[in-house]
């Protein structure tokens, strides 16, 4: 049964809250949300003993223009940008007072923070609104929660609603894009496939095929940007979906745009934060008995390793600057590499001086990756990336399979079809062992010429492949390989089959 906010949340609930506190909805995506403030709030600020106003922040422009279209010239909701506040707040610029403020897709100071300095700013704004009532929304909110309790000392009154995933058909886990340009390569012609990945290879993929379209924020400085394909971001923002078959984007899609089209049947994200991951596959708004496939990029011990120290070189000089100040860290550091997402330049409007400042949600948050990587590395426990991305949609990790399995299935499949009912003999007994030792086998085995057919058979038993190879006797004297034994394939289904003579 799909959630619906805009029932659970009443309005003696919301006559409830208090001035100064902080509300936080945590529910899946789809789950209405921001419907719940665009019309259960919005009507409670209506009413004539109230009349009360809203600022309603977004995390993209694509999604506040989305907002500005829903609400057309309403004057209790304003629709404004984190940015916005941001941008404010370092030229030290006052914000007009709202008697509600709130914080669509919240965990956007985290997602965003790699690439945007100043999501700081935003939630150390929020928490000192004492005379106003913020409400934080999100489907991924544990570090939003996290930051306000354990750095900024706030409590939370916290509408906790779960998620569930039961239109999920099938969920793939995949190591390469190859198997990606597998599948984008043979999907029907009537589905389609959202791609989410950066911004490289989401330009290179939509480069690849004629019917992709490339999107990501328009914000972004890297180069590629200036390929963002206009129309379908104006086709998503007016009709929530797209026409091309293949949408390459970035997880500049990834919070609060809806999209709602029953042709898309794919949904791909190659990216490592598992918050990412779940807001980048509710972008699809399932609409009744809809089912969908779900792949995820893998990533091994070897990557998360990768990821984890370049996590803790990231916090060693933000560490020094804490704990020792600026004027040593400008010693210590003096013409040396950091991290400037981690550690900013900031102007100081009271002290009128520039600054050097540690952003704390990066800082957090890399605290909070190096917690995970660890976790996973730790091997006295069960925990992989895996597994934890198979818990985030309430899976277990044999309902899932590798999208590179699956393809060396279908191709030996392939390939065992055009064998059914042909005589093998020595010769050709080895091209089906190599070809399914080398090929299919990962890593190779180099020893295949020992494995016998009931080997083999066990093997395609291991992938439930309905196939059995049968060893016989060459009885026609009027054969060259007289007495000799060879090998059937058969088809287990199949109960009358051709005998042929391999050429």
């Amino acid at each position: 049964m799909r959630i619906d906010i805009t029932k659970l949340i009443t309005m003696p609930e919301i006559q409830s809250w208090n001035k100064g506190e902080i509300i936080l909805i945590d529910a899946p995506t789809g789950s209405g949300k921001t419907s719940f403030i665009k019309y259960n709030l919005k009507g409670h600020c209506r009413a004539e003993h109230v009349k009360k106003r809203i600022l309603m922040l977004s995390n993209r422009n694509i999604l506040k223009e989305q907002n500005q279209i829903d609400l057309g010239d309403d004057t209790y909701i304003k629709s404004e940008n984190y940015q916005w506040v941001e941008e404010n707040i370092r030229k030290n610029k006052p914000i007009e007072y709202y008697d509600y403020i709130v914080a669509d897709e919240a965990h956007y100071v985290f997602t965003d923070s790699d690439f945007n300095r100043s999501t700081d700013l935003t939630f150390n704004w929020l928490s000192k609104q004492s005379n106003s009532i913020v409400i934080l929304l999100s489907a991924t909110s544990t570090m939003v929660k996290k930051y306000f309790e354990k750095v900024l000392g706030r409590e939370i009154r916290k509408y906790k609603y779960c998620p569930e995933y039961s239109y999920i058909d099938k969920f793939y886990f995949f190591k390469s894009e190859k198997a990606i340009e597998t599948l984008l390569s043979e999907l029907p012609s009537n589905e389609k496939a959202i791609y989410f990945t950066t911004i490289k290879e989401a330009y290179r993929i939509s480069k690849t095929f004629l019917n992709a379209k490339f999107i990501c924020s328009q914000n972004s400085k890297n180069p590629l940007a200036k390929n963002i394909d206009i129309a379908t971001k104006e086709e998503i923002l007016k009709h929530k979906k797209f026409s091309c078959q293949i949408l390459c984007t970035t997880n500049a899609l990834d919070n609060g745009v809806s999209i709602i089209d029953p042709d898309i049947k794919h949904i791909i994200i190659s990216y490592f934060d598992l918050d990412t991951i779940q807001q980048c596959f509710g972008r699809k708004r399932i609409q009744g008995d809809e089912k969908v496939n779900l792949y995820v990029k893998e990533f091994n011990n070897r990557a998360v390793n990768g990821y984890l120290t370049d996590s803790k070189n990231k916090l060693t000089p933000a560490y020094y600057l804490k704990n020792n100040g600026e004027e040593a860290f400008d010693l210590k550091y003096f013409k040396k590499d950091y991290d400037s997402r981690m550690i900013d330049h900031a102007y100081d409007y009271e002290n009128k001086k520039t600054i050097l400042t540690v952003n704390e949600i990066m800082f957090f948050k890399t605290q909070e990756a190096i917690k995970l990587c660890e976790q996973i590395l730790d091997k006295n426990n069960d925990i992989s990336f895996k597994s934890l991305v198979v818990n985030r949609f309430n899976r277990e990790i044999n309902d899932t399979r590798d999208l590179e399995d699956e393809y060396d299935d279908y191709k030996l499949t392939s390939y065992l079809e055009k064998l059914v009912g042909v005589k093998l003999f020595k010769r050709d007994q080895g091209r089906l062992k190599k070809y399914i030792i080398e090929d299919i086998f990962k890593p190779a085995r180099t020893n295949h010429g020992r494995i016998s057919y009931n080997t083999i058979n066990n093997f395609f038993e291991d992938l439930e492949l309905p196939f059995e190879i049968r060893s016989h006797q060459e009885n026609s004297r009027k054969s060259k390989n007289y007495k000799k034994t060879y090998w059937m394939v058969y088809r287990l289904s199949d109960s009358d089959l051709k005998i042929t003579n391999i050429l």
